[in-house]
């Protein structure tokens, strides 16, 4: 179990679930236009931010196969606390919605979508100074 740490500098994408940060999409199309519903998610270490939904990751607890995320959202001017389960392989991310009775969706990580970096591999800090 990985408790989130408070809004500011993170270090949880350098020790924990890197596999979900990033930008995703149902459909790749959205990814380069976005409109209304019709966009990408984007996740970071600390923040689930989609159409009308503005989430703190408040928990992460690791699962044999992904992760849990207990989010606390402000959604269409109300406060909720939502728990999604994610599992991603690659560039494809299975998203369920926990408390919508298990609705899952597929999505797909955005062209150019930036990820966690890697601490473990040396070669992440010779590519950030251009050696």
């Amino acid at each position: 179990m990985q408790a989130v740490e408070p809004p500011g500098p993170s270090s949880l994408a350098s020790r924990g679930p890197r596999s979900f940060v990033g930008v995703w999409a149902a459909n790749p199309a959205w990814c380069a236009r976005p409109q209304g519903e019709r966009q990408p998610i984007t996740i970071t270490p600390l923040r689930f931010e989609g159409y009308e939904n503005h989430c703190d990751i408040a928990r992460i607890d690791e699962t044999p196969n992904g992760y849990v995320a207990t989010l606390a959202c402000q959604a269409e001017g109300q406060a909720r606390t939502e728990r999604v389960h994610m599992t991603a392989s690659g560039e494809v991310m299975n998203l369920t919605y926990i408390d919508r009775d298990m609705t899952t969706v597929k999505l797909a990580r955005c062209p150019g979508s930036p990820k966690a970096p890697d601490p473990a591999n040396p070669l992440q800090d010779m590519i950030k100074k251009g050696r």
